[in-house]
Formats: C-alpha cells, sequence, structure tokens
C-alpha cells in the first residue's frame, strides 16, 4: 500500500516537472530502470538518492517517504516583507508628485525627471513583490525554473516599457512589449 502511494507521487512529480524516466535517470546519476522500478512500486530509491529527489522536486524526504506532499503557504514573514515592499512602493507613487507644490512649477524640468523615475522605480517593486509572492500549488504544471523564468520576463518587460515611456515618450505604444513578454513565456513553458 504504502509503496503505491509513494510511485504514484513519484510518478505525478516527475511528470510536474516535464522530465522523462530517462531525463531524471541522468539528472539522479541511476538508470532509468530504476526510476521505472520506483514508479512501479517494486523498489524504493536508496537514501542518497531520495535526498537528492527531494532537492529536485524541492520537497523533503519525509513528504516522499508518505507519499504526499505537504501543501506549503508563504511564511508570515514573507507576507510582512511583501507587504512592507507593496506599502514603501505605494507612499513612494504618492509623495513624489507632492514636490510639484513644494517647489512650485517654475523649475518643474528639474524635478519632474525624478518624480518619473521614483515612480517607475515604485512600479517595479510592486510588480517584483506580486510575483515574488506567488506560490506554486501542490500539482500546478508549472515548475519553480519556469516561475522564475516568466518573472525575469515580465521584469524586462516592465523595464523596457518604463525606459520607452519615460525616455521616449511612447507610453501609448510600448504596451506591446507585454505581448511579445506573453509570447516569450509560452514558448518558455514548452
Amino acid at each position: 500500500m504504502r509503496e503505491n502511494k509513494v510511485a504514484d507521487l513519484l510518478i505525478q512529480l516527475r511528470k510536474d516537472h516535464g522530465f522523462t524516466q530517462s531525463a531524471l535517470a541522468d539528472q539522479l546519476g541511476v538508470s532509468f530502470q530504476a526510476v521505472s522500478k520506483w514508479e512501479r512500486g517494486e523498489n524504493l530509491p536508496d537514501a542518497f538518492t531520495m535526498v537528492e529527489l527531494a532537492r529536485v522536486y524541492d520537497i523533503t524526504v519525509d513528504e516522499i517517504l508518505k507519499g504526499e506532499v505537504v501543501k506549503k503557504e508563504l511564511s508570515p514573514k514573507t507576507d510582512t516583507r511583501r507587504g512592507l515592499i507593496i506599502g514603501i512602493a505605494v507612499a513612494m507613487i504618492i509623495i513624489a508628485p507632492v514636490s510639484i507644490f513644494v517647489f512650485g512649477t517654475q523649475n518643474w524640468n528639474y524635478y519632474v525627471p525624478s518624480i518619473l523615475i521614483i515612480i517607475a522605480i515604485s512600479v517595479l517593486a510592486i510588480i517584483y513583490a506580486s510575483m515574488s509572492g506567488e506560490r506554486i500549488e501542490k500539482y500546478s504544471k508549472v515548475t519553480k525554473e519556469q516561475k522564475r523564468k516568466e518573472e525575469i520576463i515580465y521584469a524586462f518587460c516592465a523595464g523596457i516599457f518604463m525606459i520607452l515611456g519615460l525616455g521616449f515618450d511612447l507610453f501609448n505604444i510600448a504596451w506591446v512589449v507585454f505581448i511579445f513578454g506573453y509570447a516569450l513565456t509560452l514558448i518558455v513553458k514548452k
């Protein structure tokens, strides 16, 4: 009974992470026949391989042996950090234009670029905090590596959008960058 549960979990984890039996075997330094035996419930990985499997799948050995993955929640520390980043970014967006009232409109050409840069940095911080806080669910089809690649792609898109918008006043067409970014994420998922 227990081995079937472990075998089912190993099959599900391998498929969720997009590995073939052969690719997983290569990564672990074992034969694909060994992986096949684990998944048929005929055998269990040795202790060292079990540790490596846990590392590859970002779970614990205990979860493998029990045959079920415990759903991981964000720690309160992570939630607090995300909230702090978003709060500071929103405050910067609100406070940045206040300098117009403080310094007046006579010298606007000196401080408006600074305001725009502060707002751009704040928007990027909000995007980062929002994306880095997302969890990958127990049997998600997106691996952590794919999620990281998507975050990098969208961060670059946001940066290019801000550069085109602020530097060349092309906000009206710069949003197209996100369409290309989305297309690139679809390529990454394959």
